[in-house]
């Protein structure tokens, strides 16, 4: 299928194509209105498959253009020429060319001079007409397709596989993705799903597309499962790059709810959306950590059960932005990947708890209470004294070497450099840390605070998720309500809590990971603030060990930096 554009489709469109073609007695009604091939009785509108039925394109064309249609069967030696201008038949005659068939509408809308005046620029007319171009042929991969603009081609599209028809289509957004195809079915339903690793977004929708039975629609519930199994990976205001193909039995959705056809009422969406939702999970777990990089803690051991080391009023604080006597339970109950970790030697001595890094982190007593230091401010040599099991455990552990800019936390492993994003890390911390508190504690005094009605139905609507969160509300007066308990994670975050309660609307478990999201983005260690290299230490152990190295709300953890790649930086290796 061949597309040829000039002066952004005003002047003309042609499209050429080498298919069956039709014969003169088609050719004679293909233009009227309501004429079709793709109906022959009632029971076929219960089973379309075809892109086009209704038998309105054709004659809505020849009604505003000056139209020309080639034709001709495979099977007959001469085709014929219809010509239809403004709506009115001009002739229809034999005409020698070539099998298949060849439209062509010129001088677009001069029979509707009011319409034709709203046009917008041949450019803009020109990238409408691309995008449409590039639209049909996505999910065609197994025809070739060619786009020609004033004469020049811009696009050639051979067959391929689907994952390459996106490459070959959108070759700018989607080369430095490596594309991987992904399968599914359930009752009714098959889909194929290409998507690119979570380190490729984009801030708007453009490269989230869903099509169905091959047509492009929107369908929010579908749209918004593929954001959702992205949600946990992505950077917040950003959309992934993910094409959705479904193929539905016809009898379970309709495309004649919408007049072009952009939209669809599907029988068993939700069905869908679930089997989406899983497929696509599974393979992030699979890349999140792909995405960012290779380095993963020794799975031959396991963290202690008992807290690693006594660490400071200041460090406990800094670490589960709790006070001491509000420390939840030990790490190693938190961790998803726990038995991925090594077990370090943790047996350091009480007073070299206090040493700290990191340009105005902790008193000028705390920096020189230790011995080991001797005075000096040098955090790679501080924390090796602190941390000899570094040098000892073997080649899969990591050498914690200080902070950065006051916001990275620098650690070596092998040949490579990592840069921690100590905020978003320490979030990704308290934020798993939530999950495994919800034993409700009461308030000594209770928290009163006043609801609208919308606001009352949603906190109702979410009385069964806040009591399975350690959440204890009660209605005082009409109008009125007290957040009475919360587990003592939670402390410090009351008037959070209330706001996300009287504005938060979707399921129960959006509802947790906002309320987690907040609380551990308002206790987690800030830009600038300093941090004991012990905290440090258990922070990037645990992140190390993390198959979804990501905080909550979807930003990378680190980056990494080979030693090749500094070598390389400098000159020392070309």
């Amino acid at each position: 299928i061949a597309l040829y554009i000039t002066g952004g489709g005003i002047e003309s469109i042609r499209v050429v194509d080498n298919g069956c073609g039709m014969s003169e007695e088609d050719l004679r009604l293909c233009w009227l209105p309501h004429a079709t091939s793709k109906i022959e009785s009632e029971e076929d509108l219960l089973h379309i498959r075809s892109l086009g039925f209704r038998g309105e394109a054709l004659s809505a064309l020849a009604n505003v253009s000056r139209m020309e249609i080639l034709s001709r069967p495979p099977e007959e030696e001469i085709g014929h020429k219809l010509v239809v201008h403004g709506g009115q038949w001009i002739s229809l005659e034999p005409h020698a060319t070539r099998p298949g068939t060849v439209v062509t509408a010129s001088d677009i809308f001069y029979a509707v001079p009011a319409r034709r005046k709203f046009l917008k620029r041949p450019s803009t007319e020109t990238n409408l007409c691309r995008n449409t171009f590039l639209e049909k042929a996505l999910p065609f991969p197994d025809r070739e397709f060619k786009l020609f603009i004033e004469g020049k081609m811009t696009h050639f599209l051979p067959i391929s596989t689907l994952s390459e028809r996106i490459a070959q289509a959108y070759p700018e957004e989607t080369g430095k993705a490596s594309l991987q195809e992904l399968i599914g079915s359930g009752k009714g339903f098959q889909f194929r799903i290409v998507t690119g690793s979570p380190e490729i977004y984009r801030k708007d929708r453009k490269h989230l597309q869903l099509y169905v039975n091959h047509r492009r629609i929107w369908d929010f519930t579908l749209l918004q499962g593929v954001e959702y199994a992205f949600s946990s990976y992505l950077p917040g205001g950003t959309f992934p790059l993910c094409y959705l193909f479904v193929e539905i039995d016809p009898e379970w959705v309709d495309f004649n709810i919408h007049p072009a056809k952009k939209e669809a009422r599907i029988r068993n969406t939700e069905d869908i959306r679930r089997r989406i939702m899983e497929v696509l999970s599974s393979f992030l777990a699979s890349r999140g950590r792909l995405s960012l990089g290779s380095f993963h803690l020794s799975p031959s051991g396991t963290l202690p059960n008992q807290p690693p080391f006594s660490l400071s009023n200041n460090d406990l604080s800094s670490l589960y932005g709790l006070s001491p006597h509000q420390r939840p339970s030990p790490l190693s109950q938190y961790g998803p990947s726990s038995s991925h970790s090594p077990s370090p030697d943790y047996s350091h001595p009480r007073e070299q708890a206090s040493l700290w890094v990191g340009e105005g982190a902790g008193s000028a007593a705390d920096r020189s209470s230790s011995s080991l230091v001797s005075g000096s401010h040098s955090p790679s040599y501080g924390v090796d004294q602190l941390f000899p099991a570094n040098r000892t455990t073997g080649e899969d552990s990591f050498i914690y070497k200080g902070q950065v800019f006051g916001l990275f936390l620098l650690a070596e492993w092998k040949d490579t450099m990592f840069l921690v994003d100590q905020h978003a890390a320490h979030e990704r911390f308290i934020y798993d840390a939530l999950s495994w508190d919800s034993v409700p504690q009461p308030l000594l005094i209770p928290l009163e605070f006043p609801v609208e009605p919308e606001e009352e139905e949603r906190i109702r609507e979410n009385a069964t998720t806040l009591t399975s969160l350690g959440v204890r509300i009660e209605e005082i007066r009409p109008g009125t309500w007290a957040l009475t308990a919360l587990p003592a994670a939670y402390r410090g975050a009351e008037e959070d809590v209330v706001t996300l309660l009287k504005t938060q609307t979707g399921t129960g478990e959006k509802l947790k990971q906002e309320l987690f999201a907040q609380i551990a983005c308002k206790k987690a260690i800030k830009d600038g603030e300093g941090i004991s290299p012990l905290s440090a230490y258990e922070i990037l152990q645990y992140v190390f060990s993390l198959e979804n190295p990501r905080c909550p709300h979807g930003r990378p953890l680190w980056i990494q930096i080979s030693r090749e790649e500094l070598f390389r930086g400098v000159r020392r290796i070309l």
